[in-house]
Formats: structure tokens, sequence, C-alpha cells
């Protein structure tokens, strides 16, 4: 397990709240996706948000998603919630 995935899994409702504050749904919505997703956290660096951005890019231009999406502003490194 990596750091960051430690850190997530050490008090899962803190954990649970953080994505509710982030991604505003709800309670159990936000703990279904964590008990989903939990393990493992890769941690998310230049290269893959690049990666990232430029699938979303090619999902926009191709009419796949409504909205142009910008990945740097909605990652975010878990190190430095509290």
């Amino acid at each position: 397990m990596n750091e960051e995935s430690a850190l997530l899994s050490k008090d899962v409702d803190h954990t649970v709240q953080l994505i509710q504050d982030i991604q505003g749904v709800s309670e159990p919505v936000a703990r279904q996706q964590l008990e989903g997703s939990l393990y493992p956290f890769d941690p998310i660096d230049d290269t893959v948000r690049q990666r990232w951005q430029a699938v979303a890019d090619y999902m926009f231009e191709k009419g796949i998603i409504p909205n142009e999406v910008d990945v740097l502003s909605n990652t975010v490194d878990v190190r430095t919630l509290k």
C-alpha cells in the first residue's frame, strides 16, 4: 500500500467526508465510491495528469463529453487534505 492509500484508509469516515465536500455527493455515495476504489491509489504526477488530460481532450473533441475538463484543477493530492 502506498502512502496515499494508507492516509485514505487510516480514517475512513474522514475520507468519506472529504469525498462529500470535494464532489458534493451524499454520504452513501461517497462511502460507496471509497469502498469501491480504496486500494490501490497510485500517486498522480504530471505524467499521469498529462495522459488524463489528453484522454479528456479527445473525448471532448469527439463529443463524448459535453464540456472540456481541466484535469490539473480536478485532481487532488490526498497528502494535502486535512
